[in-house]
């Protein structure tokens, strides 16, 4: 990646990496309307994704309902102030996505079935009702956690963009820890 930031393209990155005169680069009113949709499209992601299953939606539609949410929040407030509140590693959150679906379709020889194939059955909770519980959901879990992990974790890398441009000087100097040095023996045998 470094060779292709040199020349034309790192100097149009450069360009567009904003000013220190700036102090106030994001936009109140962003800021404030990212806040406010934030629940609310966990909540119709929370909805895509228990819907999934029998009707169009599942871990993918919610996956990239939640990503846009989250992005939105990375653009609004910048890239710092996300992650500081993002406590979840992306790179877990991919393998743990895919070794869910993963399982999930491996499951199915346990029952002697295909690959992927899907049961289902009914609960019953006294204030909720009654409702459909497919093993399907559990393979939408692990889409839907790989799909905002690859989010999270290409936010993460555009957001190094920069740095890999306009990289901070390296040290020539030795380690900042200063280590004793040992004192040569004289010969005698007494140090």
């Amino acid at each position: 990646l470094a060779p292709a930031l040199r020349g034309a393209a790192g100097r149009r990155i450069k360009a567009m990496v904003p000013r220190i005169e700036f102090r106030d680069a994001h936009l109140l009113l962003l800021v404030v309307a990212t806040r406010v949709l934030l629940p609310l499209s966990l909540v119709v992601g929370a909805y895509i994704f228990l819907r999934g299953h029998n009707e169009p939606g599942g871990g993918f539609i919610a996956g990239l309902v939640v990503a846009i949410a989250l992005i939105m929040q990375y653009i609004a407030s910048g890239y710092g102030w996300a992650a500081e509140r993002m406590k979840v590693d992306a790179q877990s959150m991919i393998g743990a996505g895919v070794a869910i679906a993963g399982l999930t379709g491996i499951a199915a020889f346990a029952f002697g079935r295909p690959f992927l194939t899907s049961t289902f059955g009914y609960l019953h909770w006294p204030v909720v009702g009654t409702f459909e519980l497919a093993s399907a959901m559990a393979f939408d879990l692990g889409v839907f956690l790989t799909v905002v992990g690859v989010m999270l974790l290409s936010l993460a890398q555009l957001s190094r963009v920069a740095h890999r441009v306009n990289p901070p000087p390296e040290s020539r100097e030795p380690m900042d820890v200063q280590l004793e040095r040992a004192v040569p023996r004289t010969a005698g045998g007494e140090s």
